[in-house]
């Protein structure tokens, strides 16, 4: 036994280690280490002491009528724990709201949006856009040209929203678009404002100004975006385009632009070669063209496109 460290029994007859085992609490040796004998060493706790330790465990639940000890669940809202169908504990997939339907409002007109007419959505995906801007018109002098601006398109907000936490109706409100400015140099008028009520919103676009004179050169500034609304997700309008000309008879007005987050189309401008009225924008929230002016025969601007407010529900 010398390899193990310990000394060997010094006796006649007798072999084995001289190391002894003391059993402590709960613990049971037998044996007398020797070849024919060895140890054993074995433990027991009473039940009632691991229910006693297993009680005060966070996660656990303790029956004392039945002795039963169970997992304890949560019953805070939303634990989507549960007992398996092999009495596991099991996490189900989540399973995201489906689609409802979607309501559009682009005209205007506007509305409301009312939880009565839609009592299964738990969420909405609102999505607001302005009323694009209108582009300048143009009138130019005898032997100059002038090209003016585009509007600038319409600005986009987007939110998610829970039902429970909004009011009853919310008003809808569509932006116009601007205004086209008149053949006698009128700037763009602005684009209008559109929104969820409140709650989501989404100011228009800057027409163009008509602040460039006529000449044989020159450039036309172009209307800009407004400035942001409300809306868990926010883009800007496109600035328009500017109007340009090199001589008397070469030049480019401007195009409207684009409404935030890439909605709408706006319109052309004019172009070289005779008057050219800027073009009406398409889609919602886009900028109007600017008029192009030679020789002295005036061309308008375009119109903005209206806004748009969308709004996607989900159960």
């Amino acid at each position: 036994m010398a390899r193990c460290g310990c000394a060997e029994v010094d006796a006649p007859g007798a072999e084995g280690c001289a190391c002894a085992l003391q059993a402590g609490a709960n613990v049971t040796v037998t044996g007398t280490g020797q070849g024919a004998s060895p140890w054993i060493v074995s433990s027991s706790t009473s039940t009632p002491q691991i229910r006693a330790a297993l009680s005060g465990v966070n996660g656990v639940a303790y029956d004392p009528v039945t002795g039963i000890i169970s997992a304890r669940l949560s019953t805070d809202a939303g634990n989507a724990l549960v007992l398996g169908g092999d009495t596991g504990l099991f996490v189900p997939p989540v399973v995201t709201g489906s689609p409802l339907g979607m309501i559009v409002f682009d005209t205007a007109v506007g509305g409301n949006w009312n939880k009565a007419d839609n009592p299964t959505a738990k969420w909405l995906r609102v999505r607001v856009i302005g009323g694009g801007g209108g582009g300048a018109g143009a009138l130019s002098a005898a032997a100059q040209a002038l090209m003016r601006g585009g509007g600038a398109g319409g600005n986009y907000s987007e939110s998610w929203l829970e039902v429970s936490t909004l009011p009853a109706s919310v008003a809808i409100t569509v932006g116009t678009g601007g205004a086209a400015g008149n053949a006698a140099n009128g700037a763009g008028g602005l684009g209008g404002f559109s929104g969820f009520g409140t709650i989501v919103t989404a100011l228009g676009g800057n027409g163009a100004p008509n602040t460039a004179v006529t000449a044989t050169s020159g450039v036309s500034p172009s209307g800009g975006p407004g400035g942001l609304g409300v809306g868990q997700i926010q883009s800007l309008g496109q600035i328009g385009d500017r109007g340009i000309w090199l001589s008397a008879t070469i030049g480019l007005a401007g195009t409207g632009g684009i409404a935030g987050a890439g909605f709408g189309t706006g319109g052309r401008g004019g172009i070289s070669g005779s008057p050219t009225n800027g073009q009406t924008a398409s889609g919602p929230g886009a900028g109007g063209g600017g008029g192009s002016s030679f020789g002295a025969i005036s061309a308008g601007g375009g119109a903005g496109a209206p806004g748009a407010v969308y709004i996607e529900m989900f159960s």
